[in-house]
Protein backbone atom coordinates (compact mmCIF):
# COMPACT_ATOMS: atom_id res chain seq x y z
CA UNK A 1 0.00 0.00 0.00
CA UNK A 2 2.77 2.21 0.63
CA UNK A 3 4.20 1.85 -2.94
CA UNK A 4 1.45 2.84 -4.19
CA UNK A 5 0.74 5.87 -1.84
CA UNK A 6 4.54 7.04 -2.50
CA UNK A 7 4.21 7.57 -6.55
CA UNK A 8 1.66 10.66 -5.63
CA UNK A 9 2.62 14.29 -4.59
CA UNK A 10 1.41 13.81 -0.86
CA UNK A 11 1.83 14.26 2.40
CA UNK A 12 1.86 11.33 4.87
CA UNK A 13 0.68 11.03 8.42
CA UNK A 14 1.01 8.28 10.44
CA UNK A 15 -0.97 7.44 13.46
CA UNK A 16 0.60 4.78 15.54
CA UNK A 17 -0.04 3.65 19.18
CA UNK A 18 -3.05 6.81 19.42
CA UNK A 19 0.23 9.64 18.17
CA UNK A 20 0.18 11.23 14.50
CA UNK A 21 3.60 11.30 13.25
CA UNK A 22 4.24 13.61 10.92
CA UNK A 23 7.13 14.98 8.40
CA UNK A 24 9.21 17.17 9.63
CA UNK A 25 10.10 18.35 6.95
CA UNK A 26 6.02 19.57 6.46
CA UNK A 27 5.94 21.27 9.57
CA UNK A 28 9.71 23.08 8.72
CA UNK A 29 8.83 24.43 5.41
CA UNK A 30 4.96 24.91 6.14
CA UNK A 31 3.98 23.53 3.15
CA UNK A 32 0.38 22.68 4.05
CA UNK A 33 -1.17 24.95 1.20
CA UNK A 34 0.93 22.63 -1.56
CA UNK A 35 -1.17 19.67 -0.07
CA UNK A 36 -4.32 21.56 0.89
CA UNK A 37 -3.86 21.08 4.01
CA UNK A 38 -7.07 23.01 5.46
CA UNK A 39 -6.09 25.44 8.85
CA UNK A 40 -7.95 22.39 11.16
CA UNK A 41 -5.39 19.99 10.17
CA UNK A 42 -2.50 22.14 10.29
CA UNK A 43 -3.52 23.44 13.72
CA UNK A 44 -3.98 19.82 14.77
CA UNK A 45 -0.72 18.89 13.07
CA UNK A 46 1.46 21.82 14.84
CA UNK A 47 -0.47 21.36 18.07
CA UNK A 48 -0.48 17.53 18.44
CA UNK A 49 1.75 15.80 15.72
CA UNK A 50 4.56 14.38 16.65
CA UNK A 51 7.75 15.46 14.42
CA UNK A 52 9.85 12.14 12.63
CA UNK A 53 12.22 12.51 9.43
CA UNK A 54 10.24 10.63 7.33
CA UNK A 55 6.27 9.41 8.28
CA UNK A 56 6.24 6.45 5.77
CA UNK A 57 9.68 4.79 6.86
CA UNK A 58 8.43 5.22 10.45
CA UNK A 59 5.22 3.60 9.56
CA UNK A 60 7.60 0.33 8.23
CA UNK A 61 8.82 0.21 12.03
CA UNK A 62 5.49 0.79 13.85
CA UNK A 63 4.18 -1.87 15.90
CA UNK A 64 0.91 -0.83 16.21
CA UNK A 65 -0.34 1.21 13.08
CA UNK A 66 -3.58 2.28 13.23
CA UNK A 67 -4.57 4.32 9.84
CA UNK A 68 -2.65 6.45 7.51
CA UNK A 69 -3.69 10.05 5.79
CA UNK A 70 -2.99 11.27 3.06
CA UNK A 71 -3.09 14.70 1.94
CA UNK A 72 -2.65 15.01 -1.60
CA UNK A 73 -1.66 17.59 -4.06
CA UNK A 74 -4.67 17.15 -7.14
CA UNK A 75 -7.47 15.64 -6.77
CA UNK A 76 -7.17 13.74 -9.96
CA UNK A 77 -4.11 11.94 -8.10
CA UNK A 78 -6.33 11.23 -4.96
CA UNK A 79 -9.05 9.91 -7.40
CA UNK A 80 -6.40 7.67 -8.74
CA UNK A 81 -4.63 6.54 -5.80
CA UNK A 82 -7.70 5.38 -4.02
CA UNK A 83 -8.98 3.57 -6.65
CA UNK A 84 -6.07 1.57 -6.38
CA UNK A 85 -5.71 1.12 -3.01
CA UNK A 86 -9.31 -0.16 -3.17
CA UNK A 87 -8.39 -2.67 -5.82
CA UNK A 88 -6.04 -4.83 -3.49
CA UNK A 89 -8.61 -5.61 -0.74
CA UNK A 90 -7.79 -5.60 2.48
CA UNK A 91 -8.09 -1.56 3.23
CA UNK A 92 -10.94 0.63 3.65
CA UNK A 93 -10.19 4.24 2.23
CA UNK A 94 -12.48 7.13 3.60
CA UNK A 95 -11.67 10.92 3.62
CA UNK A 96 -12.18 13.95 6.49
CA UNK A 97 -11.82 16.55 4.06
CA UNK A 98 -10.50 17.62 0.43
CA UNK A 99 -7.46 16.68 -0.78
CA UNK A 100 -7.46 13.39 1.78
CA UNK A 101 -8.09 10.31 2.13
CA UNK A 102 -7.60 7.97 5.14
CA UNK A 103 -6.48 4.30 5.12
CA UNK A 104 -7.00 1.55 7.50
CA UNK A 105 -7.02 -2.17 7.82
CA UNK A 106 -10.93 -3.29 6.58
CA UNK A 107 -11.24 -5.11 10.21
CA UNK A 108 -10.37 -1.91 11.94
CA UNK A 109 -12.02 1.42 11.78
CA UNK A 110 -14.63 3.61 13.79
CA UNK A 111 -16.89 1.10 13.53
CA UNK A 112 -15.16 -1.75 14.33
CA UNK A 113 -14.03 0.52 17.61
CA UNK A 114 -17.27 1.63 18.47
CA UNK A 115 -18.51 -2.20 18.14
CA UNK A 116 -15.73 -3.06 20.51
CA UNK A 117 -15.94 -0.60 22.78
CA UNK A 118 -20.13 -1.44 23.28
CA UNK A 119 -19.03 -5.09 23.87
CA UNK A 120 -15.87 -4.10 26.13
CA UNK A 121 -18.73 -1.88 28.32
CA UNK A 122 -21.67 -4.44 27.97
CA UNK A 123 -23.62 -1.74 26.59
CA UNK A 124 -25.95 -3.14 23.24
CA UNK A 125 -25.03 -1.99 19.88
CA UNK A 126 -28.57 -1.11 19.59
CA UNK A 127 -28.30 1.56 22.68
CA UNK A 128 -25.19 3.45 21.41
CA UNK A 129 -25.34 6.97 19.98
CA UNK A 130 -22.70 7.63 17.31
CA UNK A 131 -22.44 11.31 15.53
CA UNK A 132 -20.65 12.50 12.53
CA UNK A 133 -19.76 15.25 9.92
CA UNK A 134 -17.39 13.10 7.73
CA UNK A 135 -17.18 10.38 5.29
CA UNK A 136 -14.69 8.70 7.40
CA UNK A 137 -17.70 8.77 10.55
CA UNK A 138 -20.12 6.42 8.03
CA UNK A 139 -19.00 3.22 9.37
CA UNK A 140 -19.13 4.52 12.84
CA UNK A 141 -23.16 5.47 11.86
CA UNK A 142 -23.67 2.65 10.48
CA UNK A 143 -22.66 0.51 13.52
CA UNK A 144 -24.76 2.70 15.86
CA UNK A 145 -28.41 1.94 17.02
CA UNK A 146 -29.29 5.91 16.41
CA UNK A 147 -26.63 7.37 14.09
CA UNK A 148 -26.74 11.83 13.91
CA UNK A 149 -25.25 13.31 11.25
CA UNK A 150 -23.86 17.13 12.02
CA UNK A 151 -25.53 20.22 10.26
CA UNK A 152 -22.19 20.74 8.51
CA UNK A 153 -21.72 17.38 7.60
CA UNK A 154 -21.14 15.98 3.78
CA UNK A 155 -24.41 15.34 2.18
CA UNK A 156 -24.23 11.49 1.55
CA UNK A 157 -23.87 11.31 6.09
CA UNK A 158 -26.83 13.29 6.55
CA UNK A 159 -29.32 11.37 3.89
CA UNK A 160 -27.64 7.93 5.62
CA UNK A 161 -28.07 9.20 9.15
CA UNK A 162 -31.17 8.90 11.12
CA UNK A 163 -31.12 12.36 11.96
CA UNK A 164 -29.13 15.76 11.61
CA UNK A 165 -28.66 17.86 14.25
CA UNK A 166 -26.63 21.13 15.15
CA UNK A 167 -23.59 22.34 13.41
CA UNK A 168 -20.46 20.69 15.29
CA UNK A 169 -19.86 23.89 16.82
CA UNK A 170 -22.45 24.29 18.59
CA UNK A 171 -22.61 22.45 21.87
CA UNK A 172 -22.95 18.85 20.27
CA UNK A 173 -22.67 16.67 23.26
CA UNK A 174 -25.23 19.16 25.18
CA UNK A 175 -27.54 18.89 22.41
CA UNK A 176 -27.45 14.73 22.16
CA UNK A 177 -28.37 15.40 25.90
CA UNK A 178 -31.04 17.62 25.70
CA UNK A 179 -32.62 15.60 22.49
CA UNK A 180 -31.77 12.21 23.17
CA UNK A 181 -31.05 10.72 26.28
CA UNK A 182 -33.25 10.59 28.57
Amino acid sequence: MFSVVKEYDVSIFVHCNGVMHVDDSLVRDRSYDHYNINSYYSGFIDETGKRVESAAEFAMECGNLEMITVFFHSQEELDECSSRILKMGDYKVVSSCAFNIEIFYEKSGKGASLRALAELLGIPIEETIAVGDSTNDKPMLDAAGLSLATENAFPELKASSDAVICHFNDHVAEYILNHYIK
